[in-house]
């Protein structure tokens, strides 16, 4: 197959990228995970989403650098596979399809505990979440266009729906704010865990680098755009709860949907019924974000030949790497019909992706010296103190997820830790395959594929790919 056919349109607007980062994070917090954070952080709930929000910004700033530098399909696995070195990627971008799937997979399950009865016909919530699953699995095969019309007028509902909830909640609740969790300093920093998992999604974005139009200017201003938004929404929608739903463990309990209590005590039902509408259409936006973006992630693996070359495989009609889509909803719907507790869920989430935001913010600390002339040409250049002061705070705070992780709930770490050993043997098998066939893969991977392709030290532009056959 050759390179042409392996080329990505640039069909998304700044609308569109907005509404993916909206929707990527809003879908997974505000419904899925608020019931969890405010009975384990009370009038301490904005605390413990600031904080989310800091780490979470701090993370980011040197991911918008290098996706400003370098839009590429596949953000994870390219940026650490350029930037570290070759095995990093692989990583890497295993542990974002784990994390991510995970994400979903939570928001999924927790958004069949927001429809009416009469549309679930007594099935469980996880064979409802495949259902749906498989709905936006024929969206995909229809092409991107459509999911990213789909994703504006949803983000829109849902905006529409929480905003009415958060004027109205204002208005006849009066907010308290405290320092003091409700539950102690472990449930305090599981509530932080679980708020960064709700502030997570704005790195979902970079993985569309080829498919964005003006990638390197409106990539950063689709972040910092919808970023602004999503923050003012959860502190005023976190503080709304606790301060006006009593708190009993049966009152915040994620499986009875507390912030649908919460909005009966205050608005009419009519209300009440468009803010439920809110939840499918979050919750299908967080799906449709991840369904849209994180295949990218297979389909740059498979341009380099660390994955089976039919991944990479671009659609004619739908311009959109189809057998990638599939292979991510197939883990998808794997992982919801294990049908595992909601927390590990969002724990995996938010350990995932906070260890490759680490690694990421590694290599963005190499992007000036290695492409000096991506760097030149980036919309967005912040000043390299600033990088490298939120990447040692981003490692710091990860090696400190990961060692309050080992006590709290080890066996999100046990299951990282297979994955990694996992993903190490299979990335060592599959270059000497790869090798042995005649698989150019060290070509390759010191190339930057892409509509505008450039290459370190004069190189030749990325290599025609060999069949595999």
């Amino acid at each position: 197959m050759s390179s042409s056919k392996q080329h990505l349109e640039r069909t998304i607007g700044l609308a569109g990228a907005v509404s993916l980062v909206i929707g990527g994070v809003i879908g997974a917090g505000i419904y899925a995970l608020i019931g969890s954070i405010g009975e384990k952080a009370g009038n301490a709930t904005w605390l413990a989403f600031v904080i989310a929000m800091f780490v979470s910004v701090v993370g980011a700033v040197p991911v918008i650098q290098v996706a400003s530098a370098m839009p590429r399909a596949g953000a994870g696995y390219m940026f650490a596979s350029r930037l570290l070195f070759p095995m990093a990627g692989t990583v890497t971008s295993g542990i974002i399809l784990v994390a991510g799937a995970s994400s979903t997979s939570l928001t999924m399950i927790a958004l069949t505990t927001y429809l009416p009865p009469s549309l679930t016909f007594g099935l469980p919530p996880n064979m409802i979440a495949v259902g749906i699953l498989l709905v936006f699995y024929a969206i995909m095969l229809l092409g991107l266009q459509l999911a990213i019309s789909l994703q504006v007028i949803m983000v829109a509902q849902m905006l529409v729906a929480l905003g009415i909830y958060c004027v109205a909640g204002l208005y006849s609740t009066p907010l308290d704010f405290s320092i003091v969790p409700r539950q102690g300093g472990g449930a305090f920093f599981i509530a932080i865990v679980l708020c960064y998992n709700s502030c997570m999604g704005f790195q979902v974005l970079a993985e569309m680098g080829e498919e964005i139009k003006n990638a390197k200017q409106n990539i950063p201003l689709a972040l910092l755009i919808g970023g602004a938004i999503v923050s003012a929404i959860y502190i005023v929608v976190g503080m709304v709860l606790v301060n006006s739903l009593p708190y009993t463990p049966e009152n915040y309990d994620p499986g009875n949907a507390p912030l649908n209590s919460s909005a009966l005590l205050f608005l009419p039902p009519a209300a009440v019924l468009f803010i439920n509408f809110g939840s499918l259409t979050a919750g299908l936006t967080s799906l449709n974000a991840a369904a849209v973006a994180l295949p990218r992630e297979l389909f740059a693996q498979s341009r380099d030949g660390i994955l089976p070359e039919s991944l990479s495989y671009v659609a004619p009609r739908t311009h959109t790497p189809l057998r990638a889509i599939t292979a991510f909803f197939v883990l998808m719907v794997a992982l919801v019909l294990a049908n595992l507790d909601q927390d590990f869920y969002g724990l995996m989430a938010a350990i995932g992706i906070q260890v490759v935001t680490a690694a990421l913010c590694l290599g963005s600390m190499r992007l000036k010296r290695k492409y000096p002339e991506l760097v030149k040409d980036a919309y967005i250049s912040f000043p390299e103190w600033l990088v490298w002061t939120c990447t040692i705070v981003t490692v710091v705070v990860t090696v400190g997820f990961v060692a309050m992780m080992a006590s709290e709930m080890p066996i999100v770490i046990v299951c990282y830790a297979a994955l990694v050993a996992f993903l190490v043997v299979y990335h060592v098998v599959r270059v000497r395959y790869a090798r042995r066939v005649g698989i150019p893969y060290d070509d390759r991977v010191r190339r930057i594929p892409g509509d505008d392709e450039t290459a370190p030290n004069g190189a030749p532009p990325f290599a025609e790919p060999e069949s595999e056959a």
